[in-house]
């Protein structure tokens, strides 16, 4: 897992596809760097950052995801990439607990112990090949090792969902071309999240 740094730090950034609008809230940002003390034999890390964001859609194409990178800093005080992930937010309403399960690239023999002594860990030079569909095909080539968990609550409020079919854990998706002015009436928003 994460063991081996003296601190942690989790980047995140939430991407969402059209029809979905960010209303209020940062799409990105970063926790503060949590010292750890591993000779406590402490299992986890409390990062305790809050996350606050709404969105609006009229349908749930494009539902959601948060990415995650994780950053290690060393005994040095370097900042290390530690690990990727990602996961789609709940769809249901109420208080959810995700486990991310973090990967990281690796390289060769050399490149892992280079890593270790060096602290020049294998790192994505793009964000996109974590979670993009059309980047599929070059991270199903990608040799990673697990890097370890992240633990994330939520607390979702869905607001107007159900008045368009889509309440529920798993929401109905409505094609692309019944979007529009003509599913809501004079004035009225379209779900919230």
């Amino acid at each position: 897992g994460f063991h081996l740094h003296q601190g942690l730090s989790v980047y995140y950034k939430f991407i969402w596809d059209s029809p979905w609008t960010l209303l209020q809230g940062n799409a990105c940002g970063q926790t503060h760097t949590a010292v750890v003390s591993w000779s406590q034999k402490t299992t986890s890390v409390p990062l305790n950052h809050p996350l606050d964001i709404h969105f609006a859609a009229p349908s749930t194409v494009g539902w959601p995801k948060i990415l995650v990178i994780i950053r290690g800093m060393d005994s040095y005080g370097r900042s290390l990439i530690s690990g990727y992930g990602f996961a789609h937010l709940p769809t249901q309403s109420g208080f959810h607990c995700i486990d991310i399960h973090c990967w990281r690239p690796t390289g060769s023999m050399r490149d892992e112990i280079a890593a270790f002594f060096l602290g020049n860990t294998a790192h994505l030079t793009n964000d996109d090949i974590i979670c993009n569909k059309a980047a599929w095909t070059s991270r199903c080539r990608l040799v990673t090792v697990p890097a370890g968990n992240i633990k994330l609550s939520f607390s979702v409020i869905l607001r107007h969902f159900g008045r368009y079919g889509m309440d529920g854990p798993f929401p109905p998706l409505r094609p692309a071309n019944t979007l529009g002015k003509g599913n809501y009436e004079d004035g009225e928003l379209p779900p919230s999240y």
